[in-house]
């Protein structure tokens, strides 16, 4: 393992490439791009204003592009990632931004969403033509969107009165194509999700949990319900019904799979193309094949003593600074500080009875509510991994082809994200990490990884020099999968870069 010195930013806003080893940082008016590889800043680019909102882009004329945009002042720049040359700049928006983001069209369109109005801009190498403002007086503001993958499509949920309506908008020419209401057929009066299939022809739309039974729906194009999951309804899947409702989904790589967590507990797997039930996996008590029995992991700590040959790279002074190493005066020699490193013991798990009452110990002690509030399938949609709420500290991975338990993962302290590998580019020339590895972070100094092979724990702060424990919240994999940018969560100005070899074993 490889490991580059925390670098600061603002507000924790940092966003890595999807196609080279770049990352975008926010500093108040600055916005910096840092090259992951070499950890040198490569570009320096000053904005009218606080930078809120950062997007990554494509275009075959000027490659990546970075748009930074500010709520207050209400302004956007295009930067050109690989030189840092300002492309335009969108002064004096008529309203305040609420988000923006890049069409995937070789010819990118920057959709602008503000609190009453949309706004559709047209990418051009020195300015940025104005499409069209589509302004709806009565709407209150656009909620969620999303470009269809041909780009040529962008579906909008807007809050109408009480209800909300999804709009669907021809990008090239900003032409409302339709407005469909489903609060009256389907019963989703709040959108809280809208994602188009790789096909083009059909949405899913979900809506809150406060809407009715299950609040899920898969429309075409043209507007007409094709499948719905309100019992009520004339295209009702009955077998999808959830007393509690729809906490959030995931699509596989191929968008035929989608994993539907709910409020009680269970992760539905439905066939899109059929909207038949596949499997329902519930985590109170996880279905174990004999066949493939699940390999449980369980965290433990190992204390260190100072002076030892492991403890030589654990020194405290390694993780103070020079300008305070000077002044500090030297501890009591009496006083002897533990090191502490995490390390995975693998459970016997031969009987589904003994991983059940494992895994309902730690919801004794849950603080939060209940449902699967995580869910992410791989890369190639092997696996999904899952992370409830009633037991927190546990990841569940879950094997699609077997419909089974594959592995456990019991921490210490609560999960707070977790991420797959990326799927590699085709244009990208590396082999590294073709199998599909889970990073999860729980808000401390660790990192811990699975694959199929086994789980490994890595201690961040054992290995970079910093004034404080690292705090790891936000994690993401680099565009081809060597590396790891983990973001400090404890007061978000830092974030760490983490190389794995592929020739390294966990």
């Amino acid at each position: 393992m490889e490991y580059s010195a925390p670098t600061p930013v603002s507000k924790g806003l940092s966003i890595p490439s999807p196609r080279s080893p770049l990352l975008a940082c926010a500093n108040g008016n600055v916005l910096e791009i840092h090259h992951l590889h070499t950890g040198l800043l490569q570009h320096n680019i000053t904005t009218a204003a606080s930078i809120t909102h950062l997007v990554w882009g494509n275009s075959n004329l000027h490659g990546e592009l970075i748009a930074a945009a500010s709520s207050p002042a209400n302004c956007v720049v295009i930067v050109a990632a690989s030189s840092g040359t300002v492309l335009c700049d969108i002064l004096d928006t008529p309203l305040q931004i609420a988000s923006l983001s890049f069409s995937p069209a070789p010819q990118p369109i920057l959709l602008l969403l503000h609190q009453h109005a949309l706004a559709l801009h047209f990418f051009c190498p020195f300015r940025a033509v104005c499409l069209a403002t589509l302004p709806f007086p009565s709407v209150r503001r656009a909620l969620v969107h999303s470009f269809s993958p041909c780009g040529r499509f962008v579906a909008i949920a807007c809050r109408k009165a009480a209800n909300d309506v999804l709009c669907i908008i021809a990008c090239k020419t900003a032409h409302v194509l339709r407005c469909i209401r489903l609060h009256d057929s389907v019963g989703i009066a709040h959108i809280a999700s809208v994602t188009w299939l790789q096909n083009n022809a059909a949405i899913l739309v979900s809506g809150s949990p406060t809407d009715s039974v299950n609040s899920i729906a898969l429309l075409s194009l043209s507007g007409q319900l094709l499948y719905s999951g309100h019992p009520h309804s004339p295209a009702a899947a009955k077998h999808l019904e959830s007393p509690l409702g729809i906490r959030s989904m995931a699509f596989n790589n191929s968008h035929s799979l989608v994993a539907i967590a709910a409020f009680d507990g269970v992760l539905r797997l439905v066939n899109i193309h059929r909207w038949t039930l596949v499997k329902g996996f519930g985590h109170l008590s996880p279905d174990v094949s004999d066949n493939h029995p699940p390999i449980v992991y369980r965290e433990r700590t190992k204390t260190i003593q100072p002076g030892s040959e492991n403890s030589s790279r654990l020194s405290n002074t390694s993780r103070i600074p020079r300008a305070r190493r000077q002044t500090q005066a030297p501890p009591p020699k009496a006083v002897k500080k533990e090191l502490r490193s995490s390390y995975f013991e693998i459970l016997p798990n031969d009987r589904q009875v003994e991983i059940t009452k494992r895994v309902r110990t730690f919801n004794e002690n849950s603080r939060t509510h209940c449902g699967i509030s995580m869910v992410q399938f791989s890369p190639q949609g092997r696996y999904i991994a899952t992370r409830t709420d009633n037991a927190a500290n546990v990841v569940f991975i879950w094997d699609v082809v077997h419909l089974c338990l594959a592995a456990l993962l019991i921490l210490e302290q609560d999960v707070k994200s977790f991420k797959w590998s990326r799927t590699v580019l085709p244009d990208c020339e590396s082999d590294a990490h073709e199998e599909s590895q889970l990073a999860v972070v729980c808000g401390g100094d660790c990192v811990y990884l699975w694959k199929a092979g086994g789980a490994a724990a890595m201690n961040i702060s054992d290995h970079i020099r910093w004034q404080r424990r690292f705090g790891a919240r936000k994690i993401e994999w680099l565009y081809d999968n060597s590396a790891l940018v983990i973001t400090d969560g404890v007061s978000a100005k830092a974030f760490v870069t983490v190389f794995i070899k592929s020739t390294d074993k966990q």
